[in-house]
């Protein structure tokens, strides 16, 4: 099932948190910075996993890493997921679909066996839309609907924070 909700990804009551990163090891704009900053730890293993994985193609894969959020007094998961090649320069495209399409397939199958009764997995509105340059409406929502949309053990909700 897809829906979506306002407010701030990162206080939200959901078993796991889903956004893009790059390949190279760089958590520098948007919700990766803002991870960076509330749970180094995500970025700790991020780096170490890009850096052990230097020479291979990382697209499709995805990193957990458990995480508290005190505000909701809860362990939850921080994903992040190899879906954007490269880093942000403006005019060009790093989302890449494929890996998207993977990586989500992949977190699907694996949220089942570990979560057996049923779980929740926010992404951000416009996930791999905003400096990475892909396109929600025609391209990466409907991935994502695909994946999601009949599935009845995982809720994927789609938080919006502005308006």
């Amino acid at each position: 099932m897809v829906t979506f909700i306002k407010g701030d990804i990162l206080e939200q009551d959901v078993d796991m948190i889903a956004h893009q990163v790059n390949t190279i090891g760089i958590m520098g704009a948007g919700l990766a910075a803002q991870i960076s900053t509330k749970y180094p730890e995500a970025v700790m293993s991020y780096k170490q996993f890009c850096t052990m994985n230097k020479n291979n193609d990382i697209i499709g894969e995805f990193i957990p890493c458990k995480v508290y959020n005190e505000k909701l007094n809860k362990r939850q998961l921080i994903l992040n997921c190899f879906t954007q090649r490269g880093v942000n320069l403006r005019n060009e495209r790093h989302t890449d679909l494929e890996g998207i399409k993977t990586c989500f397939n992949k977190i699907k199958e694996e949220a089942k066996h570990a979560f057996p009764n049923g779980c929740t997995l926010a992404i951000p509105y416009k996930y791999g839309c905003g400096l990475a340059d892909g396109n929600w409406d025609e391209e990466v929502l409907p991935l994502f609907v695909e994946i999601f949309g009949n599935e009845e053990n995982i809720n994927l909700f789609i938080c919006k924070y502005f308006d």
